[in-house]
């Protein structure tokens, strides 16, 4: 009998919220009230909503938005002409060459809060590696210090290995792999 009454409320919930027509206008508003669901099932179907509704109106003025529509001038109060748009796009290609050689430098940053674009580097450990325990370092040979992040045990011995260190898709933690073997461990960089 309890789950009858489970599954009815769940079903009364799921419709409720799939009937009652939404009010809210702004990207915001309808975020603040997928957030203000408690079950989470029915939370994520109301954020898979918004990223499919192409309708949504963003909470910045037309003219600060960028995107295809408003470089063609489709979308926004003032029409920009074709030399404009010609120029604007010569502009984005310059520094889009620029930010390519800018990439060599943001090794020295891989791992920092600084947000990069890289998903991941592959570089070898200095020295012997007898796998990690707790909170071991990982010296690499890039310069860079990363930490074991998470609890953990690895028993194994080799000689400079390589190592691949790739961004998590969840949240912002990285992941220490070593190349020939089935296992990794959450990092952080330290250094």
């Amino acid at each position: 009998m309890k789950v009858h009454n489970i599954i009815g409320i769940f079903f009364s919930a799921f419709f409720l919220v799939f009937s009652i027509p939404s009010e809210a206008q702004t990207l915001e508003q309808k975020l603040k009230e997928c957030s203000e669901i408690s079950v989470s099932l029915i939370r994520l179907q109301c954020y898979d909503r918004i990223t499919e509704n192409p309708d949504v109106q963003s909470a910045k003025p037309a003219k600060e938005r960028t995107g295809l529509l408003s470089r063609l001038g489709r979308g926004s109060e003032n029409k920009k002409n074709d030399t404009e748009v010609e120029e604007e796009t010569e502009a984005e290609t310059i520094t889009k060459s620029s930010s390519s050689a800018e990439t060599s430098k943001s090794d020295d940053n891989f791992g920092l809060i600084i947000r990069d674009e890289r998903e991941s580097i592959q570089t070898k450990i200095n020295g012997e590696f007898n796998g990690w325990d707790g909170y071991t370092k990982f010296n690499l040979q890039n310069g860079q210090v990363w930490q074991q992040n998470s609890y953990g045990v690895l028993k194994v011995k080799m000689d400079n290995p390589t190592v691949t260190i790739k961004r998590s898709r969840v949240s912002d933690t990285y992941v220490l792999k070593i190349e020939g073997l089935n296992s990794s461990v959450r990092v952080k960089r330290i250094e």
